[in-house]
């Protein structure tokens, strides 16, 4: 009788086991293809995010580096005097989101012409960048200079600092530099 409940007892966890390891594993099998499912969404959505940041944000970029050559190439910026060259500066930073300071420098790197969204600047606020990447870049190629994205030391936000060769037409010499200061914080919302 003993033998017999125990036989019964074992043969009944037998078949129970046998019962519930198939269906413990393929609830094992179906959790693992819930889990490799929602981790491919989770990667193309990342994967979208990450591109429409990178078109807007190249639009962004794009959009100021049109409007600076716009006054190098159609306004002929380097042809007007100093005060004229102010005014064309404060009218595009005034228009722009984009822009928060604009400068021209000679072809030394000294700065002839500064404006500020922010600041109100004079003539003691122009300085040489001829030390500067954005300068020696733009000098060595001729071509636009992109920065790096760094932090402003006073105020903490993102900006970038661009450069624009000013080159004489007639001889093909470098003759100054357009350099700006991108603010960045509206990028940080492309990707809130």
């Amino acid at each position: 009788l003993v033998m017999q409940r125990s036989l019964r007892t074992r043969l009944t966890v037998i078949l129970l086991v046998i019962s519930i390891l198939p269906l413990l594993f393929a609830a094992f099998l179906g959790m693992q293809q819930i889990v490799s499912s929602q981790i491919d969404q989770a990667i193309a959505q990342q994967n979208e995010i990450s591109s429409r940041v990178s078109i807007q944000t190249e639009e962004y970029i794009s959009s100021a580096v049109n409007d600076l050559r716009s006054l190098v190439e159609v306004y002929d910026i380097d042809k007007f005097n100093p005060n004229q060259q102010e005014t064309l500066l404060r009218n595009i930073i005034s228009f722009s989101d984009v822009l928060n300071d604009v400068a021209i420098t000679n072809s030394f790197g000294t700065e002839i012409v500064k404006v500020s969204r922010d600041n109100l600047l004079g003539n003691f606020d122009l300085q040489n960048i001829a030390s500067e990447p954005v300068f020696r870049e733009v000098l060595n190629t001729k071509k636009i200079y992109y920065g790096e994205i760094s932090f402003a030391e006073d105020t903490g936000l993102p900006f970038m600092l661009l450069g624009i060769p000013i080159i004489d037409l007639a001889s093909g010499d470098l003759t100054g530099v357009l350099v700006a200061k991108l603010r960045f914080q509206a990028v940080w919302s492309f990707m809130a």
